[in-house]
């Protein structure tokens, strides 16, 4: 396989979705995407199957880490979750934000806490406020009228939250109008 002509800024703002629950094959998968993606998406299936393993074997790829696991539970609770998780060598972090202030806080304390005890930088906190499965998820974070949901735009959307950028399935993004 050609190595692509692709600049490493596009390379880590793309996410290869790591959807399965097969180390090996995702593994493989892994290894022939690398040209193309710099970062690697483990999601709650990945980890299920395979543990903290799964976040091994992509750092292992050179790879950074975006654990897609959404943690939602007691602050206690979380805040144990993330040390562990923090010490694996995660870059991204997912968390409900309907958890609130204390298990968020929870969160950031025991992803940065886990992360000091291994040597290695701290995660980035992701707040996940609407899965992107839901139909209306473009309305309900904008609080828009079906109809104004249909015209909405990238810029909309980034500025009313102040985004960075978009997470989500492309097919679902490309409804999204530019400008």
């Amino acid at each position: 396989m050609e190595a692509p002509d692709i600049s490493e800024d596009v390379r880590s703002r793309l996410a290869l979705a790591l959807d399965v629950d097969d180390l090996v094959e995702a593994g493989r998968l892994g290894r022939r995407m690398s040209p193309w993606f710099s970062v690697a998406k483990v999601g709650l299936e990945l980890f299920s199957a395979a543990g903290p393993e799964a976040v091994g074997a992509f750092v292992d790829q050179g790879y950074e880490v975006f654990l897609d696991l959404k943690l939602h539970d007691i602050p206690t609770t979380v805040g144990k979750a993330a040390r562990v998780l923090g010490s694996l060598g995660v870059s991204y972090v997912t968390v409900h934000a309907s958890g609130g202030v204390d298990m968020l806080s929870a969160a950031v304390h025991g992803l940065n806490e886990g992360a000091a005890a291994a040597g290695l930088p701290a995660p980035m906190v992701l707040g996940v406020t609407v899965l992107t499965s839901e139909p209306d998820a473009p309305r309900a974070l904008l609080e828009l009228s079906e109809a104004e949901a249909e015209v909405v735009s990238v810029e909309t959307l980034l500025q009313s939250f102040r985004l960075e950028d978009l997470i989500g399935a492309g097919h679902k993004l490309s409804r999204l109008r530019k400008g």
